[in-house]
């Protein structure tokens, strides 16, 4: 297969069943084996050793365990089914999963090894199959209110600050949404596109695609491109009423399955050289049509995925949505392995250090709060955090400022040593 991101090739065995996929990237073969067709291992390529995982199976064809170097999970199931009712996790926490009779979700809640309950979720269904109550770990719910045709009207809190409400047209868009008391109004036009949201309008090409938001009359805040199969190809964010610092714009490559094989990010620098700089370049390494790692631009692995059943009860029946079980990082270019790793409850210090990385002062509150039961957690670590977050920020304006000086000093520098200048 031949495409805008290279060439990918797959090889398969006598049976038909796919062997090798080998991407557009260098080192990046996936190879497999399987026992009477079932998976028995996957195998990535990388530039230094291999990433690598193992699958068993029960008696009924269903998957028991996952084993990678994050360690080894493991399945149980209600009956005779595909419902899962527990995943026992490496550090010995694990989650189950409670159904009604008619095979719905009542509640999953994840538990570390002294059966002490760190987070759940529990829901209310009504004779329509919606869900009109969730309850959360410290006790706090919503209650879910409908309308004749199945649209949610209203989410009722017992916390006060989370209510929310809901007004749709005759054509089902939604028009109004309520939050803790406060109105957005929302505008469609013939043709049931979205045109205007609280404080930006937007405009749409002859395929539907959103192709600018404006975030003051004519000014163009955000503005995007297609190519002729209609998949996003760049986004990009400059607006004159906002620092050039806050712009970014960010570039996107698919191959010929569909599958985004390469995001390139960039900053501006509107100074008398400006324009977009490079700020880094994401590659994707897929299994099927699931990311199972991320390299940098220049090929070093950064994160792998370990994945099992998604809510299909299958790899990938649901698109892998529900199927993570754990994200992998801190490569060792020595060994080719990954140091860190992160569960449900996951390495807290490894989570926080990749969110502060990327600057999201809430991902590195959710990070510290992974174990902690205290539902106030996530909002006192969150001051903590912002306040690192502000003085990197600081610290990079500071650095930027220097190198401006710097510049400034070396052009006059020219000049004198450069007479007629």
């Amino acid at each position: 297969m031949v495409d805008a991101a290279g060439t990918t090739k797959y090889t398969y065995y006598a049976g038909g069943v796919l062997n090798t996929e080998d991407g557009p990237w260098a080192s990046d073969t996936v190879s497999y084996t399987y026992n009477n067709r079932l998976r028995a291992s996957l195998s990535l390529q990388q530039p230094t050793g291999n990433w690598t995982n193992g699958f068993t199976w029960d008696a009924t064809h269903r998957l028991s365990t996952v084993t990678s170097s994050a360690g080894t999970f493991t399945n149980n199931y209600v009956g005779e089914g595909r419902l899962i009712q527990k995943l026992a996790l490496p550090n010995t926490s694990y989650i189950t999963n409670t159904y009604d009779n008619m095979a719905r979700l009542t509640g999953t809640y994840l538990d570390n090894s002294s059966n002490t309950i760190l987070d759940k979720s529990e829901y209310l269904y009504n004779a329509g199959n919606q869900r009109i109550r969730l309850t959360r770990t410290d006790g706090s719910y919503y209650t879910n209110t409908y309308d004749n045709i199945g649209q949610l009207k209203w989410a009722d809190s017992t916390v006060a600050s989370e209510d929310r409400g809901y007004l749709y047209d005759a054509a089902w868009n939604l028009t109004k949404c309520t939050n803790n008391g406060a109105t957005s109004t929302f505008t469609v036009d013939n043709k049931n596109q979205l045109t205007s949201e609280p404080s930006l309008t937007n405009q749409y090409d002859s395929n539907g695609n959103l192709t600018a938001r404006y975030d003051g009359g004519l000014n163009t805040a955000y503005s995007y491109s297609y190519d002729a199969e209609n998949p996003l190809t760049s986004a990009q964010y400059q607006s004159s009423y906002a620092p050039t610092s806050s712009w970014w714009r960010a570039e996107f490559q698919y191959d010929g399955r569909g599958r985004l094989r390469q995001r390139a990010e960039y900053v501006a620098y509107w100074g008398p050289e400006g324009g977009w700089y490079p700020n880094g370049t994401t590659r994707y390494v897929y299994d099927g049509m699931r990311v199972i790692q991320e390299r940098d631009g220049s090929n070093v692995p950064m994160v792998s995925y370990t994945r099992g059943s998604d809510l299909s009860g299958t790899f990938e029946g649901a698109g892998g949505i529900g199927g993570l079980l754990a994200r992998s990082h801190a490569y060792q270019s020595g060994s080719g392995s990954f140091t860190n790793h992160n569960t449900a409850t996951g390495v807290i210090c490894g989570c926080a250090a990749n969110a502060l990385i990327n600057n999201d002062a809430l991902e590195m509150a959710q990070c510290f709060c992974l174990a902690n039961p205290d539902p106030k957690c996530e909002q006192n670590a969150l001051k903590t955090t912002e306040a690192i977050v502000k003085a990197k920020e600081a610290a990079e304006k500071v650095k930027e400022a220097a190198e401006k000086v710097k510049k400034a000093l070396e052009k006059e520098k020219k000049k004198i040593e450069t007479p007629g200048i």
